[in-house]
């Protein structure tokens, strides 16, 4: 996995940055962290964890590894549990992406049939494809999951191309439905992700998801 990034939007229109990092880093397990100051955000990073604090966003990546989302999602929620301690601060949305690339292989040659064909739409013969679902009630828009695989591009070894697999998922539900609405989204972008390859070409990757 390249990147794993989190971000999320709070309703913070009173609140400098900086009194948002003081209080993340009064949080206990915090202490290790630095924090750096670049203009219109703050930057807090140990050797795991980079969070970056901007204008009604908070964002999260692993440094080096991807750190699994039991240990990944219990340090973002901590973090935000300090953050909602601030008074009328509240989440407005999630956002979570997952980008993975693959040195070497085409993914597009390891579709499930030799071309994929979706229902009366022509065959698709390019470079890059992308898939959107989403998830709605009976008066609000909850939430969106976008799949794009791209294929074949040239790295930074002339000789090697990568395929690239982003996986982004968002919810713009209340703080109720939220994690709910990305726990689904996250299962049916699974199943799709799955059902297009070929099954002994995602065992070749080691593609996963926890």
């Amino acid at each position: 996995m390249r990147d794993s990034l989190v971000e999320v939007y709070i309703n913070n229109t009173s609140y400098l940055n900086t009194r948002i990092v003081k209080t993340i880093l009064e949080g206990s397990g915090m202490e290790d962290f630095n924090a750096i100051d670049d203009n219109n955000s703050i930057f807090l990073q140990n050797e795991v964890y980079r969070i970056q604090v901007r204008t009604n966003c908070i964002s999260f990546n692993c440094v080096k590894d991807y750190q699994r989302w039991p240990n990944y999602g219990t340090f973002i929620q901590d973090v935000i549990k300090r953050v909602l301690t601030l008074k009328e601060v509240a989440v407005e949305r999630l956002m979570i992406r997952y980008i993975s690339m693959y040195p070497g292989v085409s993914i597009f040659d390891n579709l499930n049939g030799n071309k994929l064909q979706l229902n009366a739409f022509p065959q698709i013969d390019g470079t890059e494809i992308r898939f959107k679902m989403g998830i709605a009630d009976d008066q609000n828009h909850l939430g969106i999951a976008t799949i794009r695989l791209t294929d074949n591009l040239p790295s930074n070894k002339l000789d090697v191309k990568v395929s690239v697999v982003d996986i982004q998922l968002e919810s713009v539900a209340n703080n109720e439905k939220q994690q709910e609405v990305l726990e689904f989204l996250h299962t049916q972008e699974r199943n799709l992700f799955f059902s297009i390859l070929n099954d002994n070409f995602i065992k070749s990757l080691g593609a996963h998801y926890e």
